[in-house]
């Protein structure tokens, strides 16, 4: 029930009555003062019901924008939640791709030492004929040996090659995730704000949209959600919008 329509009952209802009861009957009779102002308080009931009507309509808009708008935050949080977990999943992605470096490195290295020794291995064999055979045995085994791991160390770059390319493609895809997560961000807010001047102008318009005689709570609702939409854009980083409520609101 509209707030004014329940001061207009309190008014009737707390009228103390000069009344006497007529006997055998169920009737009283009251004074004509008192028969005056339930009567002029009857005609000012009949006479703004229409506008305390129209005040219920746009108090309730008010209530489902509100409703909308905790709707809209919920997603907003999801949303940044679903950033986050993108955000934690870059980090291990860059984890795994250093470790990976880091063993491309070690095999790099460990095939550099066994380059060394296959020349070591060489000279021996130009400046000695008496050791020939047992060092070509060496040789022949060194060499084998470093068939292997140069066929495993590029087998193991090949790997690393296709899996920094997939991770590399997957960062790709949550950077343009992020984005377009940034602009949903971006284009909630620059709705809130327009909201929210549409929610003020019922309060500080100077035109045809104030609403006169807001009650007290009427208007600290108007306010607090120009407070709740400026807040929160300002948390998200959203400042240009949070000024424009702010002083949409003539803060």
């Amino acid at each position: 029930m509209n707030f004014r329509i329940v001061e207009l009952k309190q008014d009737i209802s707390t009228t103390e009555l000069q009344k006497r009861r007529i006997p055998f009957t169920k009737s009283v009779v009251v004074s004509a003062d008192n028969l005056q102002e339930i009567e002029e308080q009857a005609k000012t009931y009949r006479v703004n019901r229409k506008n305390l009507q129209k005040m219920n309509e746009r108090e309730q808009a008010i209530v489902d924008k509100t409703m909308a708008l905790e709707i809209r935050e919920n997603k907003i949080y999801e949303q940044e939640n679903n950033i986050e977990q993108q955000y934690r999943e870059l980090n291990e992605i860059s984890v795994e791709i250093r470790q990976e470096q880091a063993i491309q490195k070690d095999l790099n290295g460990y095939l550099a030492k066994l380059e060394v020794k296959i020349e070591l291995l060489e000279e021996e064999l130009q400046n000695s004929e008496y050791h020939n055979e047992r060092l070509k045995e060496k040789y022949d085994l060194l060499v084998s040996t470093i068939n292997q791991e140069r066929i495993a160390h590029n087998k193991a770059i090949n790997e690393c090659q296709v899996h920094i390319a997939d991770k590399d493609k997957s960062i790709e895809e949550l950077k343009l995730t992020i984005q377009s997560l940034q602009q949903a961000n971006k284009e909630t807010y620059e709705s809130l704000t327009n909201i929210v001047k549409a929610v003020g102008m019922l309060k500080y318009d100077k035109g045809k949209y104030k609403v006169a005689g807001l009650s007290e709570e009427q208007s600290r609702l108007i306010d607090a959600i120009a407070n709740y939409g400026a807040y929160w854009a300002e948390q998200d980083g959203f400042s240009d919008f949070a000024k424009t409520m702010q002083e949409n609101m003539n803060f």
